[in-house]
């Protein structure tokens, strides 16, 4: 606020923008002004009055006010700027995020998260998908895998689930095409700027199509929100540079052909293992959008379809520089070949009868991928920390507030 004696200019700002309140000693009260002196940074406040043209404010309109209720008032100093003028650190905006939330660049990134996941909902529903939600509290690791936060179920045992995997592989019998968007667990103590213990995804599945089906879907939604977004002000400032200018199809990279120029640049890597972020950022011309396809069966789990007389799968990961973003494929419908991987990769058939009975049942061809939306968040928005994306992260370090 700015006062001038005779004439007193406030303010006013709420999640659509702001409006510049002015008061003049000859249009109002001695005590409407006093008010208006009163009022702090983010006090919140509600004012009657009349709008009128303004050379001067930079909406280029004005509240003369004919009335000023002081609801509450903000206790100072605040522990960040809500202006965004004078930067904070993560941990102060994460420890304050609905204040943080006032900031311009904070409110964009999520309102872009919201729009996104609107766009994402009504590509896939308008390209015959149904919406589905999958348990969370599950009595086995989905993968496998002994990554899982466990809790008591009444007189056993629970985990938080860590993917909707097998479940949106059944609800292809009857449903076919389904996709759900919701939040999922994994209980590795993760220190990178790439992880959370918490985190949403978006996970697909399609009966009656292979990996191709996939990333031809996949490329053509990212293509249709990426397109819808940036016709959005001013949600769309929030956009990295280098989404503005894409193109299909993205480019495709076997496993091997990625592996074979990793070792050809003399870099040590292990075949069959993931492709860490520092070999990719060595490669020429391996920026942007693209996927890696065809990766060895080693480094996918047991559901992935391999290739006949190969140790090569149906496979794709869908990269943005060097983060990975989705991984997905076709999947094993044969029981015999999936209980075979199954104890291929060291696991007990037995672990998922409840899985391996809808495969007796009549189980359709189908593919499908498992997007991590934070990760894609931080690439759209060219952001470096997972965490500036994601209202209340959680980590190892991180459960309140």
């Amino acid at each position: 606020s700015r006062d001038l004696g005779h004439i007193k200019f406030v303010v006013l700002a709420d999640s659509t923008g702001e409006v510049q309140v002015t008061w003049k000693s000859d249009e109002g009260s001695q005590e409407l002004g006093e008010t208006l002196s009163s009022l702090r940074q983010n006090d919140v406040f509600m004012v009657s009055g009349r709008v009128r043209k303004s050379s001067i404010a930079r909406s280029g309109l004005e509240i003369s006010p004919t009335e000023v209720v002081v609801l509450t008032k903000a206790r100072h100093p605040l522990p960040l700027d809500v202006t965004g003028e004078i930067e904070a650190g993560l941990d102060v905006r994460l420890d304050f995020r609905p204040l943080d939330l006032m900031r311009p660049q904070t409110r964009r990134i999520f309102r872009l998260y919201s729009d996104v996941l609107r766009h994402i909902r009504e590509f896939l529903v308008g390209n015959g998908f149904v919406e589905v939600v999958s348990p969370k509290l599950i009595a086995q690791a989905t993968e496998g895998g002994a990554n899982l936060f466990s809790l008591d179920y009444f007189d056993t045992k629970a985990f938080l689930a860590q993917s909707p995997q097998l479940y949106k592989e059944q609800l292809t019998i009857g449903l076919e095409r389904v996709f759900e968007i919701a939040t999922f667990f994994r209980a590795e103590p993760f220190d990178t700027t790439r992880h959370l213990n918490e985190f949403v995804s978006m996970d697909l599945e399609a009966a009656f199509a292979d990996h191709n089906d996939m990333m031809d879907l996949l490329e053509k939604m990212v293509m249709s929100v990426v397109q819808s977004i940036l016709a959005n002000e001013p949600t769309n400032k929030a956009v990295g540079k280098g989404w503005r200018n894409l193109s299909l199809p993205f480019p495709r990279y076997r496993y091997d052909e990625i592996f074979d120029r990793i070792v050809a640049r003399g870099m040590h890597a292990r075949y069959g293992e993931d492709l860490s972020s520092e070999h990719l950022k060595q490669i020429e011309g391996l920026s942007g959008l693209y996927f890696i396809t065809d990766w060895p069966k080693k480094a996918k789990p047991f559901y992935i379809k391999v290739k006949e007389a190969s140790d090569l799968t149906d496979s794709f990961d869908f990269m943005c520089d060097t983060l990975e973003v989705c991984s997905g494929g076709s999947r094993e419908e044969n029981l015999s070949r999936l209980r075979s991987r199954i104890i291929e990769c060291g696991l007990d058939p037995d672990g998922f009868r409840e899985h391996l009975k809808f495969f007796e049942i009549g189980m359709p061809p189908h593919a499908g991928w498992g997007l991590g939306f934070d990760r894609f968040m931080m690439a759209l928005t060219g952001l470096q920390n997972i965490r500036e994306v994601v209202l209340y992260p959680r980590d190892k370090a991180r459960l309140i507030p």
